[in-house]
């Protein structure tokens, strides 16, 4: 098809991804890149699509509007913080509530650690400050859960919080969630988790909101946050054979003294947006 139109390229040099030549570069720059300290591996929380069994790139993740509800409750009669959530079941995993340093209503629970059975498991609950909290949203402060959200996870890092994971890759809640609802499906166990806290007297309030939810490109499966055990780049650190230089200044540099020209030009900003961030 691209010869019938008539495409400008060498043909002398057509290859395929997965041949010999090509896998042999592959692995060369991958042990290269490893050998340099460059590429790390470690658990992380990425996109994980429960539909299709398998991690889904940030490109690959479509954004959907839809309705939600959002829950306001408290975890215990003795826990002295109201949180609100969309997803109460994911709270079977949580590990602190963070609020603002500056909220004034909350500054005397910040460092305290409270301990209490909620929804059929145990929860160790620290109450943490966090500038990233934002003190005019619901109620100003937030159940963190490390093992099932990418911004939870990096207020966990900051803290030195445990992760427990209660979302297997089938989106059913495992074996740490607790006998209410271990083996059910997500969306079950909310139901199970709003009911035990209306039985409970916990539960305040709930309204119905607009939300975005994120849906695997190729499946439509809505995806799941899940710590997972990846390989990464590390696009900062570096390269002393390379005139201590990092990738991302190697990728910034050809392009802004003119030795690569992007065409057409205002791609540039396209292409320095992808790298500066």
């Amino acid at each position: 098809q691209l010869k019938k139109m008539g495409s400008s390229l060498d043909w002398s040099r057509e290859a395929y991804t997965l041949d010999e030549q090509r896998s042999l570069a592959v692995k060369t720059a991958f042990k290269s890149m490893y050998d340099a300290g460059l590429i790390v591996r470690g658990h992380r929380v990425i996109n994980w699509d429960p539909k299709g069994q398998t991690a889904v790139s940030d490109d690959e993740v479509l954004h959907q509007e839809t309705k939600g509800k959002l829950y306001t409750f408290k975890y215990s009669p003795d826990f002295p913080i109201s949180i609100a959530t969309t997803r109460p079941e994911t709270k079977l995993g949580d590990t602190a509530v963070a609020v603002h340093p500056d909220d004034k209503r909350y500054k005397e629970f910040i460092g305290k650690t409270f301990e209490f059975d909620f929804a059929g498991t145990s929860l160790k609950l620290k109450v943490i400050a966090d500038d990233e909290i934002d003190p005019e949203f619901g109620t100003g402060a937030v159940g963190v859960t490390p093992a099932h959200s990418m911004v939870d996870t990096e207020i966990a890092k900051r803290h030195d919080l445990p992760t427990i994971q209660v979302i297997n890759e089938y989106a059913k809640m495992t074996k740490e969630a607790g006998p209410l609802v271990e083996d059910k499906k997500t969306k079950e166990a909310r139901k199970i988790v709003v009911d035990w806290l209306k039985a409970e007297g916990l539960f305040i309030s709930e309204e119905e909101i607009d939300q975005n939810i994120s849906v695997a490109e190729r499946t439509n499966g809505i995806i799941e946050p899940l710590p997972k055990l990846q390989w990464f780049i590390d696009v900062n650190k570096k390269i002393a054979k390379r005139g201590n230089k990092s990738l991302k200044e190697l990728m910034q540099e050809p392009v802004e003294s003119g030795n690569i020209k992007i065409i057409p030009e205002r791609f540039e900003k396209t292409y320095f947006h992808w790298i500066d961030n």
